[in-house]
């Protein structure tokens, strides 16, 4: 997985690989888990900010390997700011 993670970071702007590796991290910490439950679904989703929908939707991509892994759903923060990714 790394030499995928590396492929994307080249196709990023530096501004997004720390997103990138973040979730990289997350996903590759949950995939090591023997027989993940709920509860790890919603710590690891809550480390990236996301909902149980929105990783599901992401671990997908990152197991398939897709570039697009860097591109979180959009969410709104307390005041009703959006906040991307």
């Amino acid at each position: 997985m790394e030499k995928v993670l590396i492929a994307q970071l080249m196709e990023m702007p530096p501004r997004q690989w720390a997103r990138a590796i973040q979730k990289h991290q997350v996903f590759t910490e949950y995939c090591a888990i023997d027989r993940p439950h709920a509860a790890d679904v919603e710590r690891c989703g809550g480390k990236l900010g996301l909902k149980r929908r929105g990783f599901y939707r992401l671990l997908r991509i990152f197991k398939d390997g897709r570039a697009d892994i860097d591109q979180s759903p959009m969410r709104k923060r307390a005041g009703g700011i959006l906040d991307v990714g």
